[in-house]
């Protein structure tokens, strides 16, 4: 039998993780605009390509990072961690791209912010489903944000960047 503190743990874990995605996805529309405009026209010209790529990139680094974290050397296990930190704050940055385009799906006019942290939460909404959100659609969320993050890298701007109201 679950106890109210049992609940209350799940319940303000995932708010907590709802909240955190929603102003990754923000500030890093907010910091660097020109990159994720960019990364939501990599998402918008091929979204199956972006999510390979994020996948190519994510499996064998979280394998790795996964690897060395176990290790029993502490230094080795730093590096572990330190390259799966790096690894979920990429993702995390990345997933902006796939917010805005979420958000703004039939929007027309300006983008803001609150279209992106819509978009964000919609996002995140879909982990918050047990197994199927936990081992799916995070983690390929996660490889999307990755993908835009590397595609967005090396793409020209096409378009001027709507601003911030």
């Amino acid at each position: 039998m679950l106890n109210s503190a049992v609940v209350n743990a799940w319940l303000y874990a995932h708010i907590g993780v709802l909240l955190v995605v929603v102003a990754y996805a923000t500030c890093s529309y907010a910091m660097f605009s020109r990159a994720v405009e960019r990364g939501r026209a990599c998402v918008a010209d091929s979204p199956i390509r972006t999510l390979m790529i994020g996948l190519l990139v994510s499996v064998p680094l979280v394998v790795a990072a996964l690897v060395l974290s176990s290790a029993a050397n502490g230094v080795i296990k730093l590096v572990g961690v330190s390259l799966l930190l790096g690894w979920l704050t990429t993702a995390l940055l990345g997933l902006a791209p796939l917010a805005l385009h979420v958000g703004a799906r039939g929007e027309a006019g300006n983008i803001r912010w609150t279209t992106v942290a819509r978009g964000a939460s919609f996002v995140t909404l879909t982990w918050m489903l047990p197994v199927a959100g936990w081992f799916v659609a995070m983690p390929l969320s996660l490889a999307f944000g990755v993908g835009c993050a590397v595609r967005a890298a090396g793409r020209r701007a096409a378009t001027p960047v709507a601003t911030l109201t």
